[in-house]
């Protein structure tokens, strides 16, 4: 078993639990948020793709820099690259 050791689970690294903890904490509307704004789409493109006002685009990204941990589009890509939501 993946993980296991005589069936013993394995604990995981503080890094890969948080990491994981991170990841699960980003809603599916975050997630199609972040691919955009990974894909170089502007607020207003977002808005447009999703019929959602700019506002609520920029209400999600706050709520991602703060689950990230990060504070601009392009340290929230680089997070999310690394957690593998992208």
């Amino acid at each position: 078993m993946l993980g296991h050791a005589g069936g013993i689970p394995k604990p995981l690294p503080q890094d890969e639990s948080m990491a994981l903890a991170i990841a699960a904490s980003i809603s599916p509307r975050e997630q199609e948020i972040l691919q955009s704004v990974s894909i170089g789409l502007s607020n207003q493109e977002i808005a447009a793709r999703f019929s959602i006002s700019v506002s609520t685009v920029k209400t999600h990204l706050e709520n991602i820099f703060r689950k990230l941990g990060v504070s601009n589009r392009t340290q929230a890509i680089v997070q999310a690259y690394a957690l593998g939501l992208v």
